[in-house]
């Protein structure tokens, strides 16, 4: 899971040393950031029957489709809107 979030990651680093606009950084996402969510859509559905339901994965591979739909119309609009970036704050400092 930790690879496929490293991968979203290196999306948007792409995106920001290549200092792309917001429609270059919508297509970019669409065609790389989209497919790695999907993946990650199909692995949690893969694992689910893998895992005990009460351990701390399996909890949360449960929740899972629950928080997919409080979270899939922000997703959505994130994948459609290249003006917002990933972070607004520096890592070294916290966001107020």
């Amino acid at each position: 899971m930790l690879a496929y979030i490293q991968l979203l990651y290196e999306v948007e680093r792409e995106a920001r040393q290549g200092n792309l606009n917001p429609e270059q950084r919508r297509e970019l996402r669409q065609t790389k950031s989209r497919p790695i969510l999907e993946d990650i859509e199909n692995y949690l559905q893969t694992e689910k029957p893998k895992v005990l339901p009460k351990s701390p994965i399996g909890e949360a591979i449960v929740e899972w489709p629950d928080r997919k739909l409080q979270t899939s119309a922000r997703r959505a609009f994130w994948l459609s809107s290249g003006f917002i970036r990933a972070h607004q704050h520096s890592p070294k400092q916290p966001p107020r």
